[in-house]
Order: structure tokens, then C-alpha cells, then sequence
């Protein structure tokens, strides 16, 4: 009995750590370090991350598990990220930042994996918090109670710019959406009453930030996955089929319609920045290209990008899209700078994860697999003409909705016949131990050259104001 409550309180512990994580991540910045804004939330999502892995890892030591649960989407993601690691190191990638989230999702999505489905309710509140607190900070940068973290932008909420603030809370928004609409199951104390209202005030303060943010991915974004939800929710597939061919004829027609106004309404809106980016796609086919079926490695779009635009010139060299070209880390559609990065075969695997992901069935937890699926639908819509795989809780809230599918997901379970339990538990806790003590000091110290480099920089801006002066 003590081993068993034990066990629990260990879950508990993990399920906390968290939630706790997924509220506040988004709105961590640190001024003193190097563009603080992605820097402090990659330097605090490490700690977390380690602090929790620990604690996860014991939980599995502790209590030893005499078999091994998977699912096909355990199987593809884990083919995808040793993929991408292998290719990564064949061409050299550099250690950079985005390198080191990727590493810290994958334990990341080890911890969520050992998570039960009756909890996972928790961590989905926890997102939907995290989202309101966001929503929060653009209303008084709106109305100038807060500073701004871009000086040409009013509202940024905690991250750089509004694009990628406006991307976080498009994907936090179906999990605000779907607690209002289905009958989500409550775990212990959290009552339906309690989720719905939490559900119905992020929804409310999110729609006052996501026009003003401008970011039309966004926009789209929530508009998809809005209207995944409702399908999904009231029978209207149903309800159409049930009525005349003309009715049907002129309802597609208005729908059709409505979809093409809003479309162009869309794309005239900043018109520039809608050619900047068919430029970027056309100048980045040239890349995908020259290496199809492996790409240039993970993280190195901005390496070769200027080199492929340059080639483009040369070739095209009366262009007028001269006039929109200009240096660029994004290719603001990450299906294409996936496959730049790593070919036909990593966005192969890719999009098989996603098909996977969107056709898991789950019997007991519908709605948790409803709006799990619609969140990685909006993330995706997003993804098609933005950054989302560049911001970390954007990353962090797809990882949740990947790890809640699988769990919920059939899975096979495959026993571990294993005589000596003592060695294994030996052996493992070694392996951490030497884990955490090369890993730990030296993320320590790149937090401090971060924090170095972050303050040279301040002091250069302020001599070089003072010499203007």
C-alpha cells in the first residue's frame, strides 16, 4: 500500500511540474541575456525539463514496469526524430538553440507518455491558462499599461513580435474552444462547470487579442480549426445530407463564397508581405531542388537560403521581385523548410505523423482525442504561412497534443522479460547520473555566456547612442 501511494504522489508530482511549465513558459523573458525573449524560455524549458525528466525517470525505477505500452505514433515520431537526428549529423548541423529544443521535446514527450488519460485533462487546463495569461499581457500592452519587447510593435505579448505571439495563442485556442463545447471529463476535483467557464473566458480574451495582432496565419488558423470544432460537435454533415440537392447546391455555393471573399480580403491585406513571402517559397524550391531527398540539415535553412536567392538574381537578373527580397531566417511555411532541411524523406515522415496522429480513435476519451486533433489541425494551418517550429511554446502545446493522442490511442503492449531488475535499475541510474552531471554544468555555462553576450550588446547600443549624442 505505502509503494503504491508512493507511486502517486510521484505522478502527481510530475503531472504538477508540468502543468506548471505549460502556464508559464510562454511568459518567461529575460532581459540580461541575448534576445531574451526566445533565450529565457529555451533556458528555463531546459530546467524544467531536466528537473522533470529526473523526477519521471525515478518514477519508472521505482516502479519497474513488467511491460512496454506503444502506439503506431510512438513508432513514426520516434523513426522522424531519429531520422532528423542522423541527418542532422551527416551534415554537420550546427548546436543551436532551435537543435536543443528539439532535444528537450523529446523528453519532453517521454515524461507526457508515462502520464494517465484521466489526468490529461489537467495539462490541457494548464495550456488554455497559459493562453489566458498571454491574452492578458497584449490587452495592457494594447492599452499601454505593459512595454512592448519590439519597438515597432505595440502588442507582443512575451515573445518577440506579434507573429509568433499571435501563433501560440491560435494553437492554445482549440483547447479553449473545445472545453466550451464537449463535455470534457473532469478529473477528480476539476469540475465540467469549472472547465467550461476557464474554456469560455480564454475564448472571450483571446478573440480582444487575435485581430489586433494582425497575422493573417493566425487568423486562418483559428477560423480552421473553429469550424473543425463545431463540425465536429453539432452534425452538420449530417443535417446537409438530409436536405434537398438545391439547399445543398446553394449552401456549398455560400460557404464557397464566403471562403474566397475572406481569402482575398486576406491577401490584399499587407499586400508586401504576401510577395515577400511568394518569394521566399520560389527562391526556396530552388533549395529543396538541389537536394531533395535528404535537404541541407536541420537548422540550416539560413545558411544557405541567401546563397540560393543570390543564384536566383543571377539568373533572373532584370527581376522585380528585387524589390522584396531581403536577408531571412524563415521560409514562413514549414513544410517547405522541412523539406529544405531535410528532404522529401523527412517531410514524409512528417506528414505521416500527422495522418496518424488525425486518425487515432480513442473510446473513452472522445473529446480529449476531438480537440487534441483540431489543435494539431491549427497548428498546422498556421504552419503554412508561418514559423510556428521557431517558438517554443508553439512546439511545447504541439508536443502535448501529440503525446495525448498517443496515449490515448490503442496501443500494443509488448512484456519485459527481464530476470535481474537490480542490475537494469543500476545500470539506468548510473547512466543519469552521468547524464546530468555533464549536462547540467554545461547548460549552466551557456546560460552565462548567453547573459555575457546579452549585456556586450546592451553596452554597445548605449556607447553608440551616447556617440550619436
Amino acid at each position: 500500500m505505502g509503494k503504491v501511494l508512493h507511486i502517486q504522489y510521484s505522478q502527481w508530482a510530475v503531472v504538477f511540474t508540468v502543468a506548471l511549465m505549460l502556464i508559464l513558459l510562454p511568459s518567461v523573458h529575460a532581459n540580461e541575456l541575448f534576445q531574451g525573449t526566445v533565450s529565457g524560455k529555451m533556458f528555463f524549458f531546459a530546467y524544467m525539463v531536466f528537473f522533470v525528466g529526473i523526477l519521471s525517470f525515478l518514477c519508472v525505477v521505482i516502479n519497474f514496469p513488467s511491460r512496454i505500452r506503444l502506439s503506431k505514433l510512438d513508432g513514426i515520431l520516434a523513426i522522424w526524430t531519429v531520422y532528423i537526428l542522423l541527418n542532422a549529423s551527416f551534415k554537420h548541423a550546427p548546436v543551436s538553440i532551435r537543435l536543443l529544443e528539439f532535444c528537450g521535446l523529446i523528453v519532453l514527450y517521454f515524461v507526457l507518455r508515462q502520464i494517465e488519460s484521466s489526468k490529461i485533462v489537467l495539462l490541457l487546463m494548464a495550456t488554455v491558462i497559459g493562453g489566458i495569461i498571454q491574452a492578458i499581457v497584449g490587452n495592457l500592452q494594447v492599452w499601454g499599461f505593459h512595454p512592448s519587447h519590439h519597438s515597432m510593435f505595440r502588442m507582443t505579448g512575451s515573445f518577440f513580435n506579434p507573429g509568433p505571439y499571435a501563433g501560440y495563442l491560435a494553437g492554445v485556442f482549440p483547447a479553449a474552444l473545445g472545453l466550451c463545447l464537449f463535455n470534457v471529463k473532469p478529473f477528480l476535483s476539476v469540475h465540467k462547470r469549472l472547465l467550461r467557464r476557464i474554456g469560455v473566458m480564454a475564448v472571450f480574451i483571446l478573440l480582444t487579442v487575435l485581430p489586433v495582432s494582425q497575422s493573417r496565419a493566425a487568423w486562418l488558423s483559428v477560423i480552421a480549426s473553429s469550424a473543425v470544432l463545431f463540425m465536429a460537435r453539432y452534425p452538420v454533415i449530417q443535417w446537409l445530407k438530409k436536405r434537398s440537392r438545391l439547399k445543398k447546391a446553394t449552401t456549398l455555393l455560400l460557404v464557397c463564397c464566403i471562403i474566397a471573399a475572406g481569402l482575398a480580403g486576406i491577401l490584399t491585406f499587407k499586400q508586401d508581405s504576401a510577395n515577400g513571402r511568394l518569394f521566399i517559397w520560389k527562391v526556396t524550391l530552388g533549395m529543396i531542388a538541389n537536394r531533395p531527398l535528404t535537404g541541407v540539415g536541420f537548422d540550416r535553412f539560413k545558411a544557405f537560403y541567401m546563397n540560393e536567392q543570390a543564384n536566383y538574381f543571377e539568373k533572373h537578373p532584370a527581376s522585380a521581385e528585387t524589390i522584396t527580397a531581403s536577408d531571412t531566417n524563415y521560409c514562413f511555411n514549414e513544410f517547405m523548410q522541412h523539406t529544405a532541411e531535410n528532404g522529401f524523406i523527412g517531410l514524409g515522415l512528417m506528414l505521416a505523423a500527422i495522418v496518424c496522429a488525425l486518425c487515432v480513435n480513442s473510446k473513452n476519451f472522445d473529446s480529449l482525442a476531438v480537440i487534441a486533433k483540431v489543435g494539431i489541425t491549427g497548428i498546422a494551418v498556421f504552419a503554412l504561412f508561418s514559423y510556428p517550429a521557431q517558438v517554443l511554446p508553439v512546439k511545447v502545446s504541439l508536443t502535448c497534443y501529440l503525446a495525448c493522442l498517443a496515449t490515448l490511442s490503442e496501443s500494443k503492449t509488448w512484456p519485459l522479460r527481464i530476470k535481474n531488475t537490480l542490475v537494469i535499475k543500476c545500470a539506468t541510474t548510473a547512466v543519469m547520473i552521468g547524464t546530468v552531471t555533464v549536462c547540467i554544468p554545461n547548460l549552466v555555462a551557456c546560460h552565462m555566456r548567453h547573459g555575457k553576450t546579452g549585456e556586450r550588446r546592451i553596452n554597445c547600443i548605449h556607447e553608440g547612442i551616447m556617440r550619436k549624442v
